[in-house]
């Protein structure tokens, strides 16, 4: 049994996504995450998903990467065409205050490295346990400042994600207290 505190209470939003405010028991942090789920999906199907944890750019939010990238039916089509296993898509948002995003732990920062690298994984093993437990099975992507955040967390937690997804990203900071 997952302890209370890592699972998150999720709602449907009406657009093929589901949606929960969860606060993070390490870094404190309480914003908004969007779940994406496949077609018949149940804790007890019988069946292991795939991850993808995918963060959006700035300006933007969970919610604006939901609907401008059509994910509920992108995922969907991808799943029934056989491109990818039967997966969940989760999208943190990454706006804990009125700063630029970061995606590290920066002194005098919340630990927003800390929310995308292991509570948000540790959140969705929680909520949904019949997530992989195989670190190939859990990719961390992003779109723009989402993608460079996507591949600097990743290198540096490589026993969670296996792989990454940079959409439009770039090579060196351009925003947040990394630049």
């Amino acid at each position: 049994t997952p302890d209370p505190a890592w699972v998150a209470s999720f709602t449907p939003v009406g657009d093929g996504s589901y949606q929960a405010t969860w606060t993070g028991p390490a870094s404190g942090i309480t914003l908004p995450v969007r779940v994406i789920l496949p077609s018949g999906y149940a804790p007890d199907d019988g069946r292991t998903y795939d991850v993808i944890e995918f963060l959006h750019g700035n300006p933007g939010d969970a919610q604006s990467v939901v609907d401008g990238l059509a994910f509920p039916q992108a995922l969907q089509a991808a799943i029934d065409a056989g491109q990818i296993p039967p997966t969940i898509v989760v999208v943190p948002s990454l706006n804990v205050d009125s700063y630029e995003p970061d995606c590290a732990d920066l002194a005098g920062r919340p630990a927003v490295g800390t929310w995308v690298s292991s509570e948000i994984p540790g959140m969705v093993r929680a909520t949904f346990p019949n997530t992989t437990t195989d670190r190939s099975g859990w990719m961390l992507a992003g779109l723009s400042s989402g993608a460079y955040c996507a591949a600097w967390t990743a290198l540096g937690s490589p026993g969670t994600f296996a792989s990454v997804g940079m959409l439009s990203g770039y090579d060196r900071p351009a925003e947040g207290g990394l630049k």
